[in-house]
């Protein structure tokens, strides 16, 4: 795979513009960015937009009302990109299980349940992760890490 240099902010962006077509429910979509419009990291442009879209629609999917943030920082040799929503959350005992292949946490929620496990594997593939922040309580907010440079 040939990565490439990648802006941050405009992949954000990007994906966000795609997500405000869906957008039926009139929910907020944000993006508060802390690194500069010239900062890149060498990746695939195209998986990291798959994987934000992914967890954007989860995120819209399961939000009734309020919003989904996108978010960028620089954290050490990573950088973060966070998608938080105001919607139902997951609940603390199945937390380990929503990278699992197939899991779904709602049966009345659309969606084949490969999305998270998906995501993660690609994100492995550039190098990254995906994880899940424990901490935040009003809603669900996944982390994506990405090396800003692996030469």
């Amino acid at each position: 795979d040939e990565f490439k240099s990648i802006s941050v902010n405009r992949i954000c962006n990007s994906v966000l513009e795609e997500a405000e077509k869906e957008n039926s429910k009139g929910l907020s979509l944000t993006f508060v960015s802390e690194v500069t419009d010239d900062f890149a990291i060498k990746s695939d442009g195209d998986t990291v937009a798959q994987i934000l879209s992914n967890l954007i629609d989860n995120a819209m999917k399961f939000t009734k009302k309020g919003g989904v943030e996108l978010s960028a920082k620089a954290v050490g040799r990573n950088v973060e990109i966070s998608v938080t929503d105001t919607g139902i959350g997951i609940p603390e005992n199945e937390r380990d299980a929503i990278f699992d292949n197939f899991v779904k946490l709602d049966d009345f929620s659309n969606g084949v349940g490969l999305g998270l496990a998906i995501c993660r594997r690609l994100a492995n593939n550039l190098g990254g992760n995906i994880i899940l922040d424990s901490k935040y309580r009003n809603g669900s907010r996944f982390i994506v890490q990405l090396p800003i440079n692996e030469s």
